[in-house]
């Protein structure tokens, strides 16, 4: 963990100082800057991506009370353009009074991680290899709206949750299992 921390406003809270940002992305400047002032640059390969802007200082869609005329985001911080469950939610008084919750992490590269995955049409071929494989009903080709279903995660390796090594997998439905996206194995 890079660092976990809450960062409280004061109680009761006092009205706003000065009016809120005018725009999403002035609000959003000033907080990265007030992180960077604050906590030093993120860790390498990570940044923080906006999952989610409310216009007030309390999360909700608009002020409600003379103390919550401002912005909150939510971040989620990103490893090598990838979302992790990392997360930074920050709320903004006006335009200088920060509070909120961090959740953020260092990633360290396991060796041998770094091997190339298989892209969307690879894995889609090698899925209806191993479907052809297996025959019967499994050799019949996948309606479109399967293929649509499919995306790119990451899985504990060995589905073991004690171990913080997780894998590229690509996810094929709900339950119809998935490849591992370096070796092409399928699993479930």
């Amino acid at each position: 963990s890079w660092g976990q921390m809450e960062i409280s406003g004061g109680h009761p809270p006092a009205s706003a100082a000065e009016p809120p940002f005018p725009t999403d992305l002035e609000a959003e400047r000033s907080l990265r800057e007030w992180l960077v002032e604050t906590f030093g640059p993120l860790p390498t390969d990570t940044e923080l991506q906006v999952e989610s802007v409310q216009h007030s200082a309390s999360g909700g869609d608009r002020p409600r009370y003379d103390w919550d005329a401002g912005h909150t985001f939510v971040f989620v911080q990103t490893w090598r353009g990838i979302p992790t469950d990392r997360t930074a939610v920050l709320y903004l008084q006006g335009r200088s009074k920060v509070s909120g919750s961090l959740s953020l992490s260092r990633f360290t590269v396991i060796p041998g991680s770094d091997a190339p995955i298989l892209g969307r049409e690879a894995a889609r071929a090698r899925f209806e290899e191993v479907m052809r494989s297996i025959g019967g009903d499994a050799a019949e080709p996948m309606p479109d709206a399967m293929w649509q279903t499919m995306h790119q995660r990451f899985l504990y390796a060995d589905g073991d949750e004690s171990q913080d090594e997780l894998r590229p997998v690509w996810g094929f439905g709900l339950h119809m299992g998935y490849l591992d996206a370096v070796t092409g194995a399928p699993g479930r």
